[in-house]
């Protein structure tokens, strides 16, 4: 977005007509928009990033032959036909459709989708996304999701997973069929209290459970051959010695408990300088 020109902001009391005639002039490809009424756009054919919120009518958006980015922070009434947007590589939505139907259209498979963040997810497990070529998932705020088969299909692309809120996900069960996951973020997920899985990802090198509550030990941590970013809150034992046994352990996040050992005593990520190579790594590896 940034290569783009930088994200341009369309307030709900514009003009239409000026917003057109000022986003032509700039050569504008990257809008948001907070009104429902999203017209606008289709007289805007140069947009690759477009932001909207609790659309009206998303049929404009099917103008957008060279969207690239798509980011609903609300829901939709209608359907997004996504067969109609060829080059869209990232979609996000905050307020999936009630209508089981609304992204069925994404789910026959996308031959440019690579970016996925859906709240609100209507299935039970993942299989409706097997026809996707994703590299990176996020799904949160959900009761539905209570399992992760048909992730196997992503086995071959995907490399950054996030699960937040769903609170009926009672296993991780199928995430060994991701051998290529170098970037896990998890939290406020009841049931899963142990670190186990991480043993199943031999080249996860970012792991953020910070809001993963009731995690008995880090020990399952212990010498992971990839591992060089962690994030977690506070852990039942209260012990980082795992910690030392990551050989490649770059830096840590976590807050200030009764821990066993000085947080200082290694590489804690708030005693780095911001401009520090390690931060912008751990930075390029959050979802």
């Amino acid at each position: 977005m940034l290569a783009a020109g930088g994200l341009w902001w369309a307030p709900s009391f514009a003009d239409p007509i000026e917003v057109i005639s000022e986003a032509r002039t700039l050569g504008v490809k990257a809008l948001e928009i907070q009104s429902p009424d999203i017209g606008l756009v289709g007289k805007l054919p140069q947009l690759e990033y477009l932001t909207v919120t609790d659309v009206q009518d998303p049929a404009p958006i099917h103008r957008l032959e060279d969207l690239r980015g798509l980011h609903v922070s609300g829901t939709w009434n209608g359907r997004i036909d996504f067969q109609r947007l060829p080059r869209l590589e990232s979609f996000s939505v905050v307020e999936c459709p009630r209508d089981e139907g609304g992204l069925d259209s994404l789910f026959v498979g996308h031959a440019s989708l690579r970016h996925l963040a859906v709240q609100r997810y209507r299935h039970s497990d993942l299989t409706p996304l097997r026809d996707l070529e994703l590299e990176t998932l996020y799904v949160g705020y959900t009761r539905t999701l209570t399992g992760l088969d048909g992730i196997e299909a992503l086995g071959s692309t995907l490399w950054g997973l996030g699960l937040y809120a769903c609170s009926n996900l009672s296993t991780l069960t199928g995430i060994s069929a991701l051998p290529g996951l170098v970037s896990m973020e998890l939290g406020s997920l009841r049931h899963i209290t142990n670190l186990e899985f991480v043993q199943e990802l031999p080249r996860l090198r970012h792991l953020d459970v910070f809001d993963l509550a009731n995690i008995q030990s880090l020990g399952p941590l212990s010498d992971h051959d990839a591992l060089e970013f962690v994030s977690f809150g506070r852990i039942r034992d209260l012990d980082l010695e795992p910690l030392t046994r990551l050989p490649r352990l770059k830096l840590f996040l976590t807050g200030h408990y009764r821990w066993n050992r000085d947080i200082h005593s290694l590489p804690y990520a708030h005693d780095f300088p911001q401009d520090h190579p390690a931060l912008a790594e751990w930075r390029a590896l959050q979802l």
